[in-house]
Formats: structure tokens, sequence, C-alpha cells
């Protein structure tokens, strides 16, 4: 029985020995393998767009974001360790400078009475000279020592506020540091979760990715002629306003130029393609989820790979979301009447497209939250009902 639990053991102790270690790399590995997997990346994005290809690209993203999570929690152990030191220190620099600070106190007070008690002028009025010159240099030493006591209480009282000084700026890199981590990690999840949602899209088949590809730049290209056609900057000078407090412009200056996803087009900006992600940011403010466009256009989970187009739109937490292919004015009704405004595609002509979003009103005399013209409009001052053909729903 010995025998075997002595085996035991020592496999056990091989077993944490060999086994490897994921927080084992130091710094300089993981700047290395981060640079490694940047170059990686710049490299896949180059190569032909295919499925594997997109998977091998999602899986260095997400293997760069673990690799940059690890360099992050580094640091911060580093930055606690280092204000854990400048706080010891803070402590032994305060009871230093209370220690000096009394004994010169002690001293001063000393000396006070000592003056009034005894002039200096007395020194020198007794009969033996002698003794009254050794008084006077004991007098003038006491009065040297008051002086350096004095610097030294000023070199620690500098000192002191030197290292409050570092350590408030430790503790707001600190913080910083700590919403970078937060940023990563929401990011890892994002990127898991885009690959998982490109899988499930596709059914791991390249067909089906192709086809998703050319669906994406179908809508995106119609997107563009709607705006292209209306004539002027896509881009206001200055914010739209909020009349009903959700409403939001994608041609809003703050996030107008942002590029939309993980998109490889410049063009596929928010005040370009931005309709639909400006429309779903609405209903999720309306339904009590604040959000803005730039939030929604950041999250490469919300958008088809290497693209601005957004199949799938993400449902505020508590509701689903649904498409519907069809345009019905009974379901639009009890949905405006249920307190949840919905969302339409309208087919211009000459394959231009567009989304808005029906705030209100009954059997297609509508008012829309307009995310390029802006909120309040009648339906029929642009287009018309006979333009929707299709409907996006957020049910609870």
């Amino acid at each position: 029985m010995k025998k075997k639990i002595l085996f035991l053991l020592i496999l056990l102790s091989s077993f944490f020995l060999l086994a490897p270690r994921a927080n084992s790399k130091t710094p300089e590995e993981l700047t290395r393998k981060i640079e490694e997997l940047q170059n990686k990346l710049s490299e896949l994005a180059k190569t032909k767009n295919t499925l594997q290809n997109q998977l091998i690209y999602f899986d260095s993203q997400i293997s760069l974001t673990e690799y940059q999570i690890k360099e992050t929690q580094l640091e911060i152990v580093s930055l606690k360790d280092q204000i854990i030191v400048l706080s010891k220190k803070i402590s032994v620099l305060d009871l230093d400078l209370n220690q000096i600070s009394a004994a010169f106190l002690t001293r001063v007070s000393q000396s006070y009475k000592l003056h009034k008690k005894v002039p200096v002028l007395w020194f020198f009025a007794g009969q033996d000279l002698n003794d009254s010159v050794q008084k006077f240099k004991y007098y003038q030493t006491l009065q040297l020592n008051d002086r350096k006591n004095l610097l030294s209480m000023e070199e620690t009282r500098l000192n002191y506020d030197l290292q409050k000084q570092k350590k408030v700026e430790k503790q707001a890199e600190l913080e910083s540091l700590q919403k970078k981590l937060d940023q990563q990690s929401k990011n890892l999840v994002s990127q898991k979760a885009a690959k998982n949602q490109l899988l499930e899209i596709t059914k791991n088949d390249e067909k089906n990715y192709q086809k998703l590809l050319t669906e994406a730049r179908s809508e995106l290209a119609s997107l563009k002629r709607f705006t292209t056609s209306q004539g002027g900057d896509i881009c206001l000078d200055s914010p739209q306003p909020q009349p009903d407090g959700w409403f939001w412009s994608q041609r809003d200056s703050r996030w107008c130029s942002q590029l939309i996803g993980t998109s490889t087009d410049s063009t596929d900006i928010v005040g370009a393609v931005g309709c639909l992600i400006s429309s779903v940011a609405m209903v999720w403010q309306k339904l009590g989820h604040p959000i803005n466009p730039p939030s929604i256009a950041q999250n490469p989970s919300n958008f088809v790979p290497q693209t601005a187009y957004m199949k799938t739109p993400p449902a505020p937490p508590g509701y689903v979301y649904e498409r519907k292919n069809y345009y019905n004015p009974d379901i639009i009704d009890a949905e405006i009447n249920a307190g949840r405004p919905v969302i339409v595609h309208l087919d211009l002509g000459n394959r231009d497209g567009h989304f808005v979003v029906i705030k209100s009103g009954s059997n297609g005399d509508y008012i829309i939250n307009d995310p390029w013209y802006g909120p309040d409009l009648p339906i029929n001052e642009h287009y018309s009902t006979a333009n929707i053909d299709s409907m996006r729903l957020f049910h609870p």
C-alpha cells in the first residue's frame, strides 16, 4: 500500500513539474508572441477570402487577444507591487516626518526657554571667560543642530510628497490598465462569438460562406447607392438632437466617419452604410437599453467578417430578433401599440436600399425616425409604404 501511495506521489509531482503553465511567459516572450500574431494577421488579411482562411484569422485574432490580456495582467501585477512598495515608503516617511517634527519642536521650545532664561550676553558676563566661551559654543552647536533638523525635516517632507505623487500616478495608471483589461476581455468574448456565429450561419460550408459574402456585398452596395444619390455631404457639421430621447443619426459628426465592424473597405463607414445599425441603436434606446451607433459598429460579432454587413442584428437583453421578408401593416400596428418600434427596409428602385424606424401611426400612415433625414417625419415625405419589402422586429 505504501509503495502505491509513493508511486502516486511521484506521478503527481511529475505532472505538476511537466505541465505547461499559461502564466509562465515573461513580458519579453509575450511581446514577441504578440508581434508574431500581429504579423500573421496582416498576412492573413491579404489571403483569399475563404471560410477556412477566415476561421484561421479568427483563431489568430483570439490568440492575439489572449496574449494581450496576459500582458496587461502582468503589467497590473507589477503596478500593484509598485504601489505596495510606495505605500510602505510613504508610511515610513510619514513616521520619520512625525518624529523629526516632534524632535524639532521640542528643541525649538528648549532653545526658546534657554534664550529667555539666559541671554546671549550672559555668556560673557561671568568671571571665567573660558567657561563663558564654552557655553556660547555649546549654544551655537544647539542652533546648528536645529538648522540640520529643519533641513532634514524639509528633505523628508519633499520626499514624502514625491512618493505620494508617484503613488497617485501609479494608481491612475492602474485604473487605466484595468479599463484596458476590461475592454480586451470584452473583445475576446465578441471575437469568440463572431467565430461561433459564422460557423452557425454557414454550417461550416464554403458555399454558404461565399453566398453570405455575395449577400453582404449586394446589400452594402445598395445602401451606398442610396446615400450617394442624396447628394451633398454624408457627414453633418454638428450632431443632430434627440427630440424623443432615442433618435440616432448615421450622419452624426461624432461617428459618421467610423469604419463598421472589421470591414476591409474604407468606404464602409457609419455615414455611408450605417442606417441599419443606427436603427438598431434607436430600438435599443427606446426599449430601455442605452446604446449608440458606434457601440454597435465596433463590435465585430455583429457583422459578417471583413464586412459591414449585419445579417442578424443583436437584440436587447430580454428580447429576440425576428425578420419578416414582407410588409404587413397589422404586424407593425400591433408592435407599435405594444411600445416596440419596427425597423423596415425600403426598396427604393435602381437597387437602392435604406432602413428606417417606424415609431408611431397606423395602417400605413406612419411617423418614422430616419437615420438619414432626421426624426419625426411622415413616411410619405420621402418614401412610401409600397417601398417596404421587409420588417425587423424585436419581441420580449
